[in-house]
């Protein structure tokens, strides 16, 4: 039977929970209210919208356009958004769910997929995939790039009047640095550089952890 004292530790440890969790629901609702009232503000766009494309779909005129052929789907491009963090109950775990399946379908039918990942719980997810794929990510995100087993930086130049592109693979260091100027910018401070390293930190436990 526990004695007084742990149950008094035990209560003020509950105590501290709910007002932890307390202000995690009031910064949440804020959060809500602010995407509610963005999507408002939308509707009335979108109706206009809907509007003229329904007057032009509904026009007898013939119309001829490349964009309204019928053609042989051949790749699709699946935009996958997901959360950086958890607490958001089966939000993610339904995210990747779906994106299997799709995944599976097109696969079974010969199409080509790219992935468009937004959110560090679904990059973290492709790092499984690529444990027996192949997955290769184009990202200005700070938090997908982090979870690359191997990161190459892309440049674009121009010399002597013609254009080139250059592929260099990053070293550590280099990678804290690009990791750096993709969240900040072209001022990379020691905080953001302090803040990369952590990224990477991060993306080195949840490989140690689940594939070690």
């Amino acid at each position: 039977m526990a004695s007084l004292k742990e149950i008094k530790i035990r209560l003020a440890s509950i105590r501290n929970t709910q007002k932890i969790t307390s202000a995690m629901r009031m910064v949440s609702s804020a959060k809500l209210h602010h995407t509610q009232t963005i999507v408002e503000h939308m509707l009335e766009y979108e109706s206009k919208l809907s509007t003229i494309l329904r007057g032009t779909l509904s026009a007898e005129s013939d119309m001829s356009s490349p964009y309204a052929a019928v053609r042989e789907v051949k790749q699709v491009a699946i935009v996958a958004f997901s959360s950086n963090s958890g607490l958001c109950g089966a939000f993610n775990a339904n995210i990747w769910k779906e994106l299997t399946v799709r995944l599976h379908q097109y696969e079974a039918d010969g199409i080509t997929v790219r992935i468009y990942p937004i959110g560090k719980k679904v990059a973290e997810k492709l790092t499984q995939v690529a444990r027996h794929k192949q997955v290769l990510c184009v990202t200005h995100l700070p938090q997908l790039a982090a979870m690359a087993d191997t990161h190459f930086s892309v440049e674009k130049g121009e010399s002597g009047g013609r254009t080139f592109t250059r592929v260099i693979q990053l070293d550590r260091e280099a990678r804290k640095a690009e990791l750096a100027r993709i969240t900040g910018g072209s001022q990379v401070t020691p905080a953001l550089l302090e803040s990369a390293g952590e990224l990477l930190d991060q993306a080195d436990a949840y490989r140690k952890q689940h594939f070690v």
